[in-house]
């Protein structure tokens, strides 16, 4: 079954119109995540949207930002549940390392500023790398997706200042979404 999927996969990219986005273009589009963690008596589901708009202004380099909303609803078995939202604004700056006529590898780096309504409200601000790759499935859509995030970010929650940096590349952090070119 797994070899069949893959040779359908294969079939349909082979088979479809496909142009790279050219230098001057702009493109809207962006992705969703969905995760859900469950432990002894503890649950966490996350659902969220990114949006992202962007301008290839040479032909390995592109700018954008990307906005997005996460609402997260957490469930303890001995309190009950709590939720709360968080909103995020990236610029980014965006390399294509590899750019093919079925697609390209990326990588985007970013600063970001997010702002979650958990208790009295965290503050976060943070910068780093995000790899991704564009299948091109037609001259004008593009499905991206995006892993992990190596990088820098300092939080304020209370008086409590935590600075973390590190590599995440777990499911958590994968993202799926179509670009439109014009």
């Amino acid at each position: 079954m797994k070899r069949l999927l893959i040779f359908s996969i294969l079939c349909l990219v082979g088979t479809v119109s496909m142009k790279a986005q050219e230098t001057g273009q702009t493109w809207m589009g962006g992705g969703i995540n969905f995760h859900v963690t469950s432990t002894d008596g503890h649950t966490n589901t996350s659902v969220g949207i990114s949006p992202e708009i962007g301008y290839k202004f040479a032909d390995k380099w592109a700018i954008g930002t990307e906005i997005s909303y996460t609402h997260r609803k957490q469930y303890y078995e001995s309190y009950g549940d709590e939720s709360y939202n968080n909103f995020r604004i990236a610029p980014f700056l965006r390399s294509y390392i590899v750019q093919k006529e079925w697609g390209s590898f990326f990588l985007d780096g970013s600063v970001h500023y997010s702002y979650s309504d958990f208790a009295d409200g965290v503050h976060t601000f943070g910068l780093g790398l995000q790899p991704g790759v564009a299948i091109h499935l037609s001259e004008r859509i593009s499905f991206i997706s995006k892993l992990g995030w190596l990088g820098y970010s300092y939080s304020s929650f209370d008086d409590i200042n935590t600075h973390s940096a590190g590599l995440d590349l777990n499911l958590s952090q994968v993202t799926f979404g179509i670009n439109i070119h014009f």
